[in-house]
């Protein structure tokens, strides 16, 4: 059974602080890295300047999934 987690949207300097990095790098993962993905992970508002708003769990769960699968480390299976 798949588990799905409950949304928690934060704007981008709450966001990076839950998830225990900078505003930069939040939004680097999404712009340059791809694997935070619009729609999913963040969404804008109406307007092309509006700000960036983050599911902090899902972006949580794409992160730890990152760590272990695209950059090795210690402890992942």
């Amino acid at each position: 059974m798949v588990r799905h987690h409950e949304e928690l949207w934060l704007p981008t300097s709450q966001a990076a602080r839950a998830l225990g990095i900078s505003p930069h790098t939040l939004k680097r993962y999404a712009d340059r890295d791809g694997f935070l993905i619009e729609g999913t992970h963040c969404r804008r508002g109406p307007y092309p300047n509006s700000p960036r708003v983050w599911e902090v769990n899902g972006c949580r769960q794409a992160m730890s999934w990152r760590q272990c699968h695209g950059r090795p480390s210690p402890g992942c299976a």
